[in-house]
């Protein structure tokens, strides 16, 4: 049997051992094993956690819808207070500047219709605003309410017109002015209107 030089013999055997290396290092890699990564340990890698939930919150209103909301709230406010026979139902007369001269006057009225023994009717409608002037502090705006006529509690019989009574369409012009953050009716001018056609707040109303 021929004998290889030295040198051929250590290089076979060199090449032998690697050959082995690289056959154990895929082995490894397709049974799931340590294998090599294909990224370095904080480079280029994301973290696979689950994001936290995100929190919805609700986006303030703007000035224009506060001011129109205040001005809606009142007026049904002011119905509810007719309705229950109370003048200083809580929900109104909050809805108002303190000694205002709207709160006045929504104060004498009601107090009209409760000694008359009317109350207020069950029926209506408030809409149709539209903001005239909107400032820091004081806004104007215009709307349109529309009911069925205050009618005497005991009876249910229609109350006159100087109570209220008769179905019917009311334009407003409304001043309310910011206090502590929040809009409050100021003054509020009401007329009555023949029919939705008429131009003005009440207008397709």
């Amino acid at each position: 049997m021929p004998r290889l030089p030295l040198a051929r013999l250590l290089l076979a055997l060199v090449l032998a051992v690697l050959l082995a290396g690289c056959a154990r290092g895929i082995k490894e890699a397709a049974s799931g094993g340590r294998g090599v990564p294909t990224t370095r340990a904080g480079v280029g890698s994301r973290a696979t956690s689950t994001p936290p939930t995100a929190v919805h919150r609700r986006s303030p209103e703007s000035p224009a819808r506060q001011v129109a909301a205040a001005w809606l709230g009142s007026v049904r406010a002011f119905y509810l207070a007719g309705e229950r026979e109370d003048p200083t139902y809580r929900p109104l007369v909050s809805s108002f500047v303190g000694g205002s001269p709207a709160l006045e006057q929504t104060l004498s009225w009601l107090t009209l219709l409760e000694d008359a023994g009317v109350v207020a009717p069950g029926r209506f409608r408030v809409g149709a605003v539209h903001l005239v002037h909107l400032g820091a502090s004081r806004a104007t705006l215009t709307g349109c309410s529309w009911d069925t006529g205050s009618v005497y509690k005991a009876t249910g019989a229609p109350a006159p017109a100087s109570l209220g009574g008769g179905a019917g369409l009311t334009a407003s012009v409304a001043v309310l002015r910011r206090v502590d953050r929040t809009w409050l009716v100021w003054s509020d001018r009401t007329s009555p209107v023949s029919s939705p056609s008429t131009k003005g707040p009440c207008h397709g109303f």
